[in-house]
């Protein structure tokens, strides 16, 4: 079975930013790549497309969830993402996800890289 590979979808996402990385995630076959909505409703990134997220975050189950990508866009500017923050603490929790997210939280822990850090991440450290 393969592991879950999710982009958090929302409107106003900078949809050139996850593009590469999708594309190698999924070309990889080791991941179901998903999209994750606050809801199942469709949202409109920057670019005009249209998105139809196939889970709401409230679902997904982080013993699952190898990798969560949160891409730029308008929302990280509207403050902190608590239903966000909280998908994020419950991944480092479980040990499936722990083992992907450990570096980042080192990582983010010691201060370096902010380039690769959103806003959200921060949040939860």
């Amino acid at each position: 079975m393969k592991r879950n590979a999710y982009l958090f979808v929302f409107d106003g996402l900078a949809d050139w930013e996850p593009a590469l990385a999708l594309c190698e995630i999924r070309k990889s076959g080791k991941y179901e790549v998903l999209t994750a909505g606050h809801s199942r409703a469709t949202v409109v990134t920057m670019g005009g497309l249209k998105v139809l997220p196939d889970i709401a975050i409230d679902a997904i189950d982080p013993r699952q969830t190898e990798i969560f990508i949160l891409p730029g866009g308008n929302r990280w500017e509207g403050g902190p993402d608590l239903k966000i923050d909280e998908v994020l603490r419950s991944m480092r929790r479980t040990s499936s996800s722990a083992r992907c997210a450990q570096r980042h939280w080192k990582l983010l822990e010691r201060g370096s890289r902010p380039e690769f850090v959103t806003p959200a991440m921060r949040r939860v450290i």
